[in-house]
């Protein structure tokens, strides 16, 4: 039986993504303000964090070498207490369109087999930039494409020790690579610290979720 998302489900998506500060897993926070200083912006992030102001001047830095000037930055302060700094503005992000029929043949052709009926019916909401994930959220079709083409090349955890599994398509990265299972159609996550855990390459991998369904339902019902 081909897997599907319900309708219920596709509904609660759409609506949860039509604001910008809800698209992705990570609590949004709260907005601090717009900086226009760099100098301005080192300092505020040197009082949350001794040292933490170097990397700030030394963009902006190398930015007026280049005769560039550092845009106005979006300062967030998260629920954690950290603050967080961006040149978008995180409540105006326009959300993707639909995914087209080009792009699902395009990566159907690059892994050599069909892309199933739930995740099409994912992208067809949006293509990507929203979901699970610490980023920006799930990747485009083009972006798991790229994924895909950089794993097989280089194996999982950059080491060369194993090849990527052909059926395991990455969708976002959550401290490695989270991939949609295109023979089982469970979420598997890659954990690249798998040498700190002492694990075997084989062992970084691990089923997250029994279906694109609950993974999605689970980010649902996050407090975010």
């Amino acid at each position: 039986m081909c897997p599907s998302l319900s309708p219920e489900l596709i509904a609660a998506i759409t609506l949860r993504i039509q604001d910008p500060r809800r698209r992705g897993a990570t609590p949004p926070g709260t907005c601090v303000g717009v900086v226009h200083d760099p100098d301005q912006l080192a300092q505020l992030f040197e009082q949350q964090s001794p040292g933490s102001s170097s990397a700030f001047r030394l963009v902006a830095e190398q930015m007026e070498r280049w005769d560039q000037t550092m845009p106005p930055m979006h300062v967030t302060r998260h629920n954690s207490g950290s603050l967080g700094a961006s040149s978008e503005d995180p409540t105006n992000r326009p959300l993707a369109p639909p995914a087209t029929d080009a792009g699902f043949r395009r990566l159907e052709e690059k892994v050599g087999r069909p892309i199933p009926p739930d995740l099409r019916q994912l992208y067809a909401i949006a293509d990507g930039g929203f979901g699970p994930s610490i980023g920006p959220g799930l990747y485009s079709l083009d972006r798991i494409g790229q994924e895909y083409d950089d794993l097989r090349r280089r194996g999982p955890g950059y080491t060369g020790e194993a090849d990527w599994p052909p059926h395991l398509l990455p969708l976002t990265d959550n401290v490695g690579p989270v991939s949609y299972d295109l023979q089982r159609g469970v979420i598997v996550a890659f954990n690249d610290y798998y040498y700190d855990d002492e694990l075997t390459i084989e062992e970084a991998f691990a089923d997250l979720h029994p279906s694109l369904e609950t993974w999605l339902n689970d980010w649902l019902n996050t407090a975010n």
